[in-house]
């Protein structure tokens, strides 16, 4: 029977391993702030997004702080009001008492909007000890079936009332207080300038987060009237919210009492100081709007627009990490005090800085086709710290071979870097020229809530809110919808960072983005915006980042272009955008980055590309159709630290101009069609870290001045099958080489010693070559060696150094002349995960593996030539192996092995392929195997084994999980997949 072995994939396991992306699960949530917590700032719930959305219990409450008992000269007045008011449910704003409130001197000095003291801002844990935490409904909780059932038993209650007091007036009075109350209470509407007011609106008590005190009653001590119930306050503050609005024809917000934007209004009118209520009355009734920019108007519009934001994505659903301060009352209702907000210039509470992000170094190492860790690592780099990203962009995993998966940690620590450069010149350039000193202190200036669990949509007139932000920098969150229009039409006309980065916003890139004079930064990447690219921008604009959406198109040469003092252009993954790189795109002397991997560019790489002398870091992998030579423009930017042309379809050579480039840290010109020699004058490219030619057509051999490379710590020249030539004998002078990737490249002669000098190498694969001779000796200096592959070789003597690798993960000795015994001090790797010796000409005894518990698989097979005694393979018992939990694979046929079945092969649980096949083998089947989780077991010619076949392994076949079961023809097996009838 032909044996329908699948053959060893050389290099297969350790390079899948780049491609892997790891899990991680979030860490649980903390538990709720108990009942009566007396914190008085809101409690950020940490957790997965479903917990949003999942706990129903704690959407019925939302916290509420009561204030402090009425005066004493009230107390008749309360006391009255009790006595006709329905059953006591959470108190209510009483909108008679707010007129008045807003139409009376207090005694008190009135409190501003913001409350600002000697000392500063007021300690919130202060502010706490002197407010009693209760629950509260909120106000988008309450129906309307619930209110109307309040008003009807208020005015039965007033009806039983008269008729005690008056009853010689029953009919009389009777009639006049069911007229008064029907047109007093039920009215939706009065004559307050046709403001729409909610019909279950109560006050500002009634939303959730409220924590004021009850407003005081009339000054005249009377109950409220039937036609006392609309609060002009309420009215103005609505008519003046609405006045922000864009008029673009769609119904108001406000109109919505569960609204986002109605809790908000809500919380700013339970804010208001008399002052500042007097102040909108004043204006709601001259009709005039007022200045945005100043005052009140504008410390309304900013509140409001942080409340509207809190509430629209999922703020006071517990969902955000961090909402220190937010939506308390009182003083500490100063939205300068609260976190991620910056007012006037100053510092935000927010401990994250936009310019002091930075890159955590990683030591891990790849040995993927497509690489694409180390370029995520180094991805969104400071553009002006070359040094910096020098010594942290190798690799981007802390152990383990793989740098397949992106480190999203580092991009964002390095965009963050950039941007913060970006701002910090601008502050220090007087924000491009705009005067400072006219700016209110209690302006809005930024709002930084990045990676903060933020959700739902940002309101379409968010813009009009802030008149002075300089700075809106939310990424990393879950927003989503489509960009607010008033963030990109020019109305902001401050605002110098937008960084959106990492959310779901959808829609399109306005053109009208060419009037926000003072933009340095646009941040929209990775989000899912779509459409063409703008072919007008920002004129000052600085960084520039669309990458990873669906744009489609061409690139609007011109435009970028015209734009002179552009540093960062991100345009990558993309897969709609096409056409050529235009020439014209490269006006700007001071572009320093370039990103268009990953997009289906076409032509060759113009050679304008030259005219942005101070490029540091060129990105344009992935374009299948981008074909031609590199430009000899390329070679001229001395500045360069980074190029990254692989997977595309360029030719030609490589250019001894190459040697010029001595700031060169990263050249990755893998998997293309380059032919012709490495030139020796790479080796004056000192710089480089990072070397990868390999899957080219290259030709020449290795040369030596590679050798000299004193930083190198990545060297992937494999797959260039004509390569040729030998391992450089300096090769171990190359002391900082973490990775040495040389298979199948078409090499001959020995490995050299030196190479056991590299005592940081992680990765050695030289597999797939003519390489022949001894395993040097001097391997035992290999100390930080995880992966070594010598398969597909002419290699004939094992040194027994072999078994002194400390860190060794997976060794690849197969299809090589080794003769003799695996040396013993295999034994003692107890690191090996997976050891294949297959197809040599190995004999004797088999190692002892027991000591061996992180043992995946095992290859022992083909080491017995057939009808030559001299090459037996390996010889005596099957080795014990009971110990090894892990093992999954264990494959020793083809060779000589003697005795019974191993029985306490049952309890290795984690097998999945047993094959026995071809060695001297004898005695019954352990029905214990039938217990394993088995889909391969081969037995057959091993004369020796004697049935009946165990019905536990029918089962494992009858139930489709054992595919392969094949043993000798004269056991008469019913269950088996096939049968050997040999001779």
């Amino acid at each position: 029977m032909a044996d329908d072995d699948a053959s060893y994939s050389s290099g297969s396991s350790y390079a899948s391993s780049s491609e892997e992306e790891e899990d991680f699960a979030p860490p649980p949530p903390p538990p709720p702030p108990a009942d009566g917590d007396s914190s008085g700032a809101m409690v950020a719930v940490a957790g997965t997004a479903d917990d949003h959305y999942d706990d129903d219990d704690d959407e019925d409450e939302e916290a509420g702080v009561r204030g402090s008992d009425p005066p004493a000269e009230a107390a008749t007045a309360e006391t009255a009001m009790a006595e006709t008011a329905p059953p006591k449910t959470p108190e209510k704003y009483n909108s008679n008492s707010a007129a008045a409130v807003a139409a009376t001197t207090l005694a008190s000095p009135p409190q501003s909007l913001y409350h600002h003291t000697a000392a500063g801002y007021q300690d919130p844990d202060e502010v706490a000890e002197e407010l009693e935490i209760t629950k509260t409904p909120t106000l988008r909780r309450l129906n309307r079936e619930e209110k109307k059932a309040r008003r009807k038993a208020y005015c039965q209650r007033n009806r039983r009332r008269i008729l005690c007091v008056a009853a010689v007036l029953l009919v009389l009075v009777t009639l006049a207080v069911a007229l008064g109350i029907v047109f007093g209470t039920s009215s939706g509407q009065d004559d307050n300038k046709g403001v729409d007011i909610p019909d279950d609106f109560s006050g500002p008590d009634d939303f959730p987060g409220a924590t004021g005190a009850r407003p005081a009653p009339s000054p005249a001590g009377g109950t409220m009237g039937p036609t006392e119930t609309r609060d002009p306050t309420l009215a103005a503050l609505t008519d003046y919210l609405k006045s922000l609005e864009a008029n673009n024809g769609a119904p108001s917000p406000l109109s919505d009492p569960a609204s986002p934007q109605s809790q908000a209004r809500n919380y700013v009118l339970s804010t208001l100081s008399q002052d500042d209520a007097a102040v909108l009355a004043a204006l709601n009734n001259s009709g005039a709007k007022g200045n945005p920019r100043q005052g009140v108007q504008l410390r309304v519009g900013q509140l409001y627009g942080l409340a509207a934001t809190y509430y629209a994505t999922g703020g006071d659903d517990g969902g955000w990490d961090d909402d220190t301060n937010w939506m308390l009352r009182g003083g500490a209702a100063d939205p300068c005090g609260w976190t991620g907000v910056t007012c006037g210039g100053g510092s935000a509470r927010r401990g994250r800085d936009l310019g002091t992000g930075t890159v955590s170094a990683s030591t891990g190492t790849g040995t993927g086709s497509k690489d694409t860790g180390s370029i995520a690592a180094d991805r969104q780099t400071h553009i002006g710290d070359i040094q910096r990203r020098a010594s942290s962009a190798s690799g981007n995993r802390s152990t383990g071979t793989g740098t397949g998966s992106k480190d999203t940690g580092s991009i964002a620590a390095d965009r963050q870097t950039h941007i913060g450069d970006i701002q910090r010149r601008a502050r220090e350039n007087d924000y491009a020229g705009r005067n400072l000193q006219a700016m209110p202190a209690d302006a809005i200036t930024e709002i930084r809530l990045e990676d903060n669990d933020l959700f739902g949509q940002l309101d379409d007139n968010f813009g009009a809110y802030f008149p002075y932000l300089r700075t809106l920098a939310l990424p990393s969150n879950s927003l989503s919808g489509p960009l607010p229009s008033s963030l990109l039409n020019g109305q902001m006309d401050n605002l110098q960072i937008i960084d959106l980065f990492d959310n779901d916003f959808t829609g399109s890139v306005m053109e009208g983005m060419a009037n926000m004079q003072q933009l340095l930064v646009l941040g929209l990447g990775d989000n899912e915006i779509d459409g063409q690219l703008p072919t007008s921008l920002p004129p000052k604009l600085q960084f520039l980042e669309l990458s990873d959406n669906d744009f489609f198109g061409t690139i609007p040469g011109n435009a970028l272009g015209a734009l002179s003092d552009l540093e960062s252009l991100a345009l990558s993954d993309n897969a709609r955008l096409v056409g050529p790189i235009p020439p014209t795109m490269f006006g700007s002397p001071n572009l320093l980055r370039l990103e268009l991997d990953d997009c289906n560019f076409s032509g060759g790489i113009p050679s304008e590309i030259g005219q942005a002398s101070a490029l540091t870091y060129v990105n344009a992998n992935g374009n299948a159709l981008l074909t031609g030579p590199i430009p000899a423009a390329l070679y001229s930017l001395v500045n360069l630290d980074t190029v990254l042309l692989y997977e595309t379809a360029i030719s030609g050579s490589i250019s001894p101009a190459i040697g010029q480039l001595t700031n060169l840290r990263i050249a990755f010109l893998n998997d293309n069609n380059l032919s012709g020699g490495i030139p020796p004058e790479i080796g004056n490219c000192k710089a480089l870290v990072e070397l990868k030619l390999d899957d080219n057509n290259l030709i020449g051999g290795i040369p030596a001045e590679l050798t000299t490379l004193p930083l190198l710590e990545r060297l992937h020249l494999h797959k260039n099958a004509a390569l040729g030539g030998t391992i450089p004998e300096d090769i171990g002078d190359l002391t900082a080489l973490r990775e040495l990737f040389l298979y199948s490249s078409g090499l001959t002669g020995e490995i050299p010693q030196s190479l056991g000098d590299l005592a940081v190498l992680v990765t050695l694969a030289l597999n797939n070559n003519a390489l022949e001779g001894a395993l040097p000796d001097s391997f035992d200096g290999l100390v930080s060696l995880r992966v070594l592959d010598l398969a597909l070789n002419g290699l004939e003597k094992l040194t027994k150094n072999i078994g002194k690798l400390p860190a060794l993960e997976e060794l690849y000795l197969n299809s090589n002349q080794f003769q003799g015994q695996l040396p013993k001090e295999i034994g003692g790797l107890t690191t090996l995960r997976r050891l294949y010796a297959e197809n040599n000409l190995f004999s004797g005894d088999a190692p002892d593996f027991s000591r061996m518990l992180e043992l995946e698989e095992l290859g022992l097979a083909y080491n017995k030539v057939a009808g030559d005694d001299k090459f037996p393979g390996f010889e005596g018992d099957l080795p014990n192996l009971g110990g090894l939990r892990k093992l999954a694979v264990l494959r020793l046929h083809e060779n000589s092995f003697e005795g019974e079945l191993d029985p306490n092969y049952g309890s290795l649980t984690s097998l999945i392929e047993i094959r026995l096949e071809n060695n001297n083998l004898s005695g019954a089947i352990p029905a214990f195997w039938g217990f394993l989780s088995l889909e391969e077991l081969t037995l057959f010619q091993n004369e020796g084994i004697v049935g009946p076949v165990p019905a536990e392994l029918c089962t494992l076949v009858e139930g489709g999980r054992l595919d392969r079961f094949i043993v000798n023809c004269s056991l008469g097996c019913p269950c088996c997949t096939d049968c050997y009838d040999g001779p």
